[in-house]
């Protein structure tokens, strides 16, 4: 993970401890709905989405849900958490 403000980096654990998954190691389902947080050039970015009704093209496309939670490496992303959206399976 690149360098991070303390203040972003107490949220990520804050978020951590209540149950939210850190992208590496712990990559998101595609077929389950999700919410997510990003930092993306210093900036907070949030969602709810399924992967799986977006395409894969679109992980080349910033800002795109693909962009910030699917793709392996994307540019300018420096945190990123998901979890289960509320009444998902």
């Amino acid at each position: 993970m690149s360098e991070i403000s303390e203040h972003i980096a107490r949220w990520r654990e804050r978020l951590l401890e209540r149950g939210w998954m850190d992208w590496p190691g712990h990559s998101p389902p595609t077929h389950d709905w999700i919410e997510y947080h990003v930092v993306w050039n210093g900036e907070i970015w949030s969602g709810r989405c399924m992967l799986s009704h977006h395409l894969w093209s679109d992980a080349g496309i910033p800002g795109t849900h693909r962009y910030l939670i699917g793709n392996a490496f994307p540019n300018g992303v420096t945190v990123r958490l998901w979890r289960m959206a509320p009444g998902s399976d």
